[in-house]
């Protein structure tokens, strides 16, 4: 019952939005029109990609950019990227970001992607070969976690070019998970009404009554997270009690 009780609680607070393929840019039809192009993700701010210090090259159904570095190391003021900020009372977890990459001739030979938050970087991949050739690349993000107001940008870079060439880009997705987050003051109510169900559970007409953190009257939800942890250790303690008299220990136990 103590797990059941737990697992009503936390269905009432938080409860995920979207999993495992989150979002995916690829870059559908002709440019300018294919390369704006932006999935739209509920109570997340999505940018769409953006060139920083290298060229357009129009290619449909491929975002496709030119005149990257010819030197032999990164050059870390040349990327394309976007952005993603989660809105007010969400959280992002991102698990994985993948894409597909591939170059001109003359193109970028090396590349790597890097994910900063608020412009700060946090972690890159190893650096890859790309070919002429359209082949996949992985970044594993080991469930980071990105708050309300944390700006997201992940950011793709090219060097070791032989010319003007181009990198191209396709089916970059973000593999991860938007959850809402409960404001504190839902708290109390989210544990009264998870006691209420226990009580009821057990006895069909015992309902318990609460106290609020601030001891104003035995109905008040102004409680947070101390209070939620002494209902669940009351939860435990019902659990654990002794089978002689446990509507009487009951009504002696609840309260917080």
């Amino acid at each position: 019952m103590k797990r059941i009780a737990c697992l009503f609680i936390g269905t009432l607070g938080w409860f995920t939005l979207q999993a495992a393929g989150l979002l995916m840019f690829d870059f559908p039809g002709p440019d300018p029109a294919g390369d704006a192009t932006v999935p739209v993700i509920e109570h997340l701010a999505v940018s769409p990609f953006a060139r920083v210090n290298v060229g357009v090259a129009s290619q449909a159904d491929l975002f496709s950019s030119s005149q990257w570095t010819q030197a032999g190391a990164l050059d870390p003021t040349e990327y394309v990227g976007f952005t993603l900020e989660p809105e007010s009372g969400w959280q992002l977890v991102l698990d994985t970001i993948t894409w597909d990459t591939s170059r001109s001739s003359t193109g970028p030979q090396w590349g790597q992607v890097a994910l900063f938050r608020n412009g700060q970087s946090l972690l890159t991949s190893d650096p890859f070969a790309i070919t002429t050739t359209l082949g996949s690349q992985s970044l594993d993000l080991a469930d980071f976690i990105g708050d309300a107001g944390d700006l997201l940008e992940f950011r793709f870079h090219g060097w070791n070019a032989t010319g003007t060439g181009n990198l191209r880009l396709d089916n970059v997705t973000v593999n991860g998970s938007l959850t809402a987050i409960p404001e504190p003051s839902s708290l109390g109510l989210m544990a009264s009404a998870a006691l209420g169900w226990l009580a009821w559970r057990r006895r069909g007409s015992f309902v318990p009554s609460l106290r609020s953190a601030s001891g104003r009257g035995a109905l008040g939800f102004g409680f947070g997270a101390p209070a939620l942890r002494r209902c669940l250790r009351q939860i435990r303690l019902v659990e654990s009690s002794p089978g002689s008299d446990k509507r009487a220990w009951t009504k002696s136990r609840w309260r917080v």
